[in-house]
């Protein structure tokens, strides 16, 4: 029997967590964040949870080197000094600048008077090339001469930035994109509630006697017509058995009052598939 490599490990695990970055996917591509500032703000994560989960120098507390912490999460030294350097994870303040320069469209379409109103705001334009009159097509040539338009199109009106009319004519929109429920302070909130559920199922695979709670029920098939009454009914029983077992954490153990304290919470949630 050939023995298995550790690179046979890791590869099954980077599949195994692909299941994971679904999540993650869905509400990039729904909030309009391309595959490279994804990756850029995975990289700065990357080195500083590491260097966060290293241990310090035993004999000088001196914390990793930027050769060690390359070697450890697979940049160029060169990347991970740039990135220790820059603080904390890096932010994304211009995402038309990063990697995907779709502003500059943007303010071509303000700034430059052929596609201007006599007002002064951007016209409408027509998607393909016209001869007398100024069009999309010209618009992506003129300020990224090297894009696809029908790519400039799905990506910025995907975002709000623009609007595709009837007969092939596209309007600006706004420089502000519109994400509807999918906002930084949504999505933060949700990141927030996964990490917690996520580190209490990897302390349990760490620990041989896990003190995180994760249960679950078996799956029950449901007559699809059924769905709402029985999400009703798991709304109604969670509430009130969360709010009972909180009072009663409260009433016998709260120690809020004492320094050393630690914080316990319960999380419900349901699911569904087809």
């Amino acid at each position: 029997m050939k023995p298995r490599k550790a690179s046979d490990d890791r590869y099954e695990t980077v599949s195994a967590l692909s299941d994971v970055l679904d999540v993650v996917i869905d509400v990039c591509l729904e909030a309009g964040v391309t595959s490279p500032e994804l990756e850029s703000m995975l990289r700065a994560r990357f080195v500083h949870r590491a260097l966060e989960k290293a241990p310090r120098n035993p004999r000088t507390g001196a914390r990793p080197t930027d050769v060690s912490l390359a070697l450890t999460v697979g940049l160029h030294r060169v990347e991970v000094k740039r990135i220790r350097e820059g603080g904390t994870p890096a932010k994304v303040k211009n995402r038309e600048q990063l990697y995907w320069k779709g502003g500059k469209v943007l303010r071509g379409w303000m700034e430059n008077p052929r596609f201007l109103t006599s007002s002064g705001h951007p016209m409408d334009l027509p998607i393909e090339a016209h001869p007398r009159t100024p069009s999309f097509y010209e618009l992506v040539a003129k300020y990224l001469p090297f894009d696809h338009p029908p790519n400039v199109i799905k990506y910025l009106s995907r975002r709000g930035f623009v609007t595709v009319l009837p007969d092939e004519i596209i309007r600006f929109r706004s420089l502000t994109p519109t994400r509807g429920g999918v906002t930084p302070g949504n999505i933060a909130e949700s990141t927030a509630r996964m990490r917690r559920l996520g580190m209490t199922l990897l302390d349990n695979l760490r620990s041989p006697h896990p003190s995180g709670l994760y249960a679950e029920t078996k799956p029950v098939n449901v007559a699809a017509e059924h769905r709402r009454a029985v999400e009703n009914l798991l709304a109604t029983r969670s509430g009130a058995f969360l709010s009972q077992l909180e009072n009663e954490i409260r009433d016998l153990y709260n120690t809020a009052k004492r320094s050393n304290t630690v914080r316990i919470g319960i999380s419900v949630f349901s699911w569904a598939s087809e």
